[in-house]
């Protein structure tokens, strides 16, 4: 749904479905899709949980705590907000 540009969808499913399990992923994925939306406060927490997540479940150095690191200094530089980019490493 979100490669479809769907986000109203996306963000339903995907709050029906996290349902308050600690997921790094769905977590990852429904900060996605409110990033898409341009839905930005509720974006960040999501993404910023999800990167705890994963370094709480799979380590500091885990390929997936790695790429939701990645992602989340991403969204910052896209957000115009260099200085919590460079935080995590961009």
């Amino acid at each position: 749904l979100i490669a479809q540009q769907e986000y109203r969808a996306a963000i339903d499913t995907l709050v029906a479905n996290l349902n308050g399990h600690a997921n790094p992923e769905g977590h990852a994925l429904l900060g996605t899709a409110y990033f898409h939306a341009e839905r930005y406060a509720e974006a960040e927490p999501l993404l910023m949980q999800s990167f705890e997540m994963a370094k709480d479940q799979f380590g500091d150095d885990d390929a997936r705590t790695q790429t939701l690191l990645a992602r989340l200094a991403d969204r910052y530089t896209r957000w115009g907000k260099p200085e919590q980019a460079a935080a995590f490493g961009k």
